[in-house]
């Protein structure tokens, strides 16, 4: 996908941004050493989160994630959702039960290879509109996800099949 002018200009301002952003976490820890740890870290994050919203741009707000499908490649109305124990897939009953909350699920799928092929299904690579998402935490780092909760035909191109 070709950069046009304006998404250039975006990134370039971003990329400004980051390197400013990371300056001021420089600048910050040569003023105080560590006792300015929480403006440090604000400026370091945002740095982070700055460069991956112009890696964003530059890929034409497109990200890429796995989702899964039957084995015929059709997608399958899910997404992934914590329980008492672990992140498991969710299947629903269609797109739009899967995009609510409180909707009756039909399967529980494991994350595992080994568990997606034996319930009958198989991952697929989609690719979709991305969004940026900041760090929640001290520990925890700015990163690229899908700007979608369930991958439909509608809101995403099939990449790779597994």
């Amino acid at each position: 996908m070709a950069i046009t002018a304006t998404n250039e200009k975006r990134i370039q301002e971003l990329e400004k941004l980051s390197s400013k952003s990371w300056q001021d976490s420089i600048d910050s820890f040569d003023r105080c050493d560590t006792d300015g740890f929480l403006s440090q870290w604000a400026s370091s994050s945002m740095s982070h989160q700055y460069k991956l919203e112009a890696q964003l741009v530059a890929d034409g707000y497109m990200t890429e994630f796995f989702t899964l499908a039957d084995m015929d490649g059709n997608l399958v109305p899910c997404k992934q959702l914590e329980t008492r124990y672990g992140t498991s897939w969710a299947i629903f009953n269609s797109f739009e039960d899967a995009e609510g909350f409180d909707k009756p699920i039909i399967q529980w799928v494991g994350l595992g290879d080994r568990a997606v092929k034996n319930k009958g299904y198989k991952y697929v690579t989609v690719v979709t509109l991305g969004k940026v998402y900041g760090p929640k935490s001290f520990t925890s780092h700015a990163y690229i996800a899908p700007a979608i909760y369930v991958a439909t035909s509608d809101n995403c191109r099939i990449v790779e099949v597994a």
